[in-house]
């Protein structure tokens, strides 16, 4: 899902991309965090853009109430 300004359309020059993955399953942070740099740090790179993303279960991001996720819940695109 994209957040942020881009999903706002509110993106200016510099704007990171925000982008959250819901996951099914049990997994490990760190894990996802190491196996996804590579591509993310490519993309970066190559797009002159930062590119910042977060994982959770759909549990979490269906039930918790923090305003992170209210603001994700409101403002994101799903992709």
């Amino acid at each position: 899902m994209l957040y942020g300004s881009h999903a706002r359309g509110a993106a200016r020059p510099g704007s990171d991309i925000d982008v959250l993955i819901v996951l099914r399953g049990d997994f490990d942070y760190d894990d996802l965090i190491r196996l996804t740099s590579s591509a993310v740090s490519r993309l970066s790179l190559e797009h002159d853009v930062v590119i910042s993303r977060a994982f959770m279960t759909p549990e979490r991001y269906e039930k918790e109430q923090s305003p992170f996720l209210l603001n994700v819940r409101r403002e994101g695109v799903l992709l």
